[in-house]
């Protein structure tokens, strides 16, 4: 299987010529490498989500993955009126948390763009003098 990674900019002509770039090439799945998350945006002004979303949707790309933030988050988002949808992973860094009492974690994924695609989720803890390492196991296949 064939995995094409695209970095996009916000850049309305830079997207415009990496689209056209995108519908000429020949590809199993595309998935996306961003900075900043296009499902949190935030208040800066050079922060065009919506046409980041538009691209996702338009080129059926159905994994986003981002950083910015040291929260680690997996979302799905679904669009019934364009029948379309997308998961975006925040993969964080060792810093990351998805609550103030869950922090120090990463992920690794296993099986990326197969049927049977699952994130792990390593969550390190301190336990006094030595490190304890905890991992969770998250099968999207069906999701």
């Amino acid at each position: 299987m064939t995995v094409t990674k695209i970095l996009v900019l916000f850049d309305r002509e830079m997207l415009h010529s990496v689209s056209q770039k995108v519908s000429q090439l020949e590809y199993d799945k595309i998935i996306l490498l961003n900075h900043y998350s296009i499902l949190d945006a935030d208040g800066d002004p050079m922060f065009h989500s919506d046409r980041i979303i538009d691209f996702v949707k338009h080129h059926k790309i159905e994994h986003v993955f981002c950083g910015h933030g040291h929260n680690l988050e997996i979302n799905k988002t679904t669009d019934l009126i364009r029948n379309c949808s997308f998961t975006q992973y925040k993969n964080g860094t060792l810093g990351s948390r998805n609550s103030h009492k869950d922090s120090n974690m990463f992920l690794y994924y296993e099986n990326f763009a197969e049927e049977n695609i699952k994130i792990h989720i390593v969550r390190i803890r301190d336990n006094g003098d030595q490190l304890e390492f905890d991992e969770t196991l998250i099968d999207i296949a069906g999701v």
